[in-house]
């Protein structure tokens, strides 16, 4: 069996998660390549980053990120030595038509990391609901372009449909939102983002390295972007704001991520760490206490399954797949953008005590490579 993992990039959650399972599917015996569009052409660069101007400036009504419009970049002679093809990431790869015509040649799978497959155009559809029947008047896009993400959703509805094509998601609510679409009873596999060994440094160790008081509470927050609205580090200091002079006192803010932060008045000792999340040289889990995930929108965050296993507590937002993530791994989810909520929440985990080996190794039994490498592994044989 020799399987292509395909993504656009390989930053960002959808990039490492197929990196990742590539890892993981080559641990238990199975061939995975990436395939990706780094690499190609600067040519075709240069014309996907004129589409993303194009949408971002002329066919989306917001900043939130809609791609109806996309480039077919990658090249058949790529997939031709591939027994089968799991797509995690499209836009500007290859458009909905074309996955459809090469499912007549090849089985499909496709790892739903956001709804942009399940909608005709947006990646997150927020209070919208238009995407379970035609995604008409779509709020996301200005009005002259709503036949254009109306003629898209008719795509994905088909593609959904293709008994060829097999979808995994990493969360129940996302599985469940992509079978309430379908108008035929058909399996959504629900399979987590599988997660390395991270290592477990001792937290006294860790932060004497990283010159963190012992006495201080670290609290974590990691994205790739920082400045991502999406992400809440804006609601998380608005939280930590809300917290009395003392407490304040206690904590240390460690920011983990390649862009700055907009921290405006914080009153919280902090540092920060500029850092691709694919090549930590020292696991910066370890100086954290609690790691927070704020998200306005998200499914299935791959800082979650990171810190787990790395023995570290959780509190996430309680929107889209995190509150089930937080539920069976014995965390918190709490309405993030609620500053007095938020609060009493980080004031609990401050006295919350716990075993980060026990924690980590109960991460290992739901995240790790060799569990959902075998279980993916076994996937693909069922339909080959």
């Amino acid at each position: 069996m020799k399987v292509a993992q395909i993504t656009t990039t390989l930053e960002g959650g959808a990039g490492i998660a197929a990196i990742r399972l590539s890892e993981a599917l080559d641990s238990v015996g199975v061939t995975s390549e990436i395939v990706s569009q780094r690499g190609s052409e600067s040519k075709t660069n240069f014309n996907s980053k004129l589409t993303t101007l194009f949408q971002s400036s002329l066919v989306q009504s917001s900043p939130s990120l809609v791609s109806t419009f996309s480039r077919t970049t990658i090249k058949d002679e790529q997939l031709e030595d591939f027994d089968l093809l799991h797509f995690h990431s499209i836009y500007n790869l290859i458009g909905v038509r074309r996955i459809a015509l090469l499912a007549e040649r090849k089985p499909i799978f496709i790892t739903l990391h956001d709804q942009r497959l399940l909608t005709g155009g947006c990646h997150y559809s927020g209070s919208c609901v238009n995407f379970m029947s035609r995604c008409s008047h779509c709020p996301q896009v200005r009005k002259a372009f709503w036949s254009f993400v109306e003629k898209e959703k008719v795509l994905v509805n088909k593609l959904l449909e293709n008994p060829r094509i097999h979808f995994v998601s990493p969360s129940n609510w996302l599985a469940e939102m992509a079978g309430g679409i379908l108008k035929h009873k058909k399996i959504i596999y629900v399979v987590k983002n599988p997660i390395p060994q991270m290592p477990i440094i001792s937290r006294e160790e860790a932060q004497k390295n990283a010159r963190i008081q012992s006495n201080k509470f670290v609290i974590g927050f990691v994205s790739v972007h920082l400045s991502n609205p999406l992400k809440g580090l804006h609601d998380l200091m608005n939280a930590l704001n809300v917290l009395p002079l003392e407490i304040k006192n206690q904590i240390h803010l460690v920011l983990v991520g390649k862009s700055r932060g907009d921290l405006g008045k914080l009153d919280i000792s902090k540092s920060q760490i500029d850092t691709n999340l694919q090549s930590f040289k020292v696991n910066p889990y370890s100086l954290m206490d609690l790691l927070v995930v704020p998200s306005r929108q998200d499914n299935s965050p791959n800082v979650i399954g990171e810190a787990l296993m790395s023995g570290v507590r959780v509190l996430g937002s309680n929107v889209g797949g995190i509150p089930e993530l937080m539920m069976e791994n014995g965390c918190s989810a709490v309405d993030a953008t609620s500053p007095r909520n938020f609060a009493n929440q980080i004031l609990k985990e401050m006295g919350n005590r716990y075993s980060r080996l026990e924690l980590a190794t109960k991460a290992s039994e739901k995240f790790s490579y060799e569990k959902i490498g075998t279980e993916v592994k076994k996937l693909y044989e069922e339909v080959l």
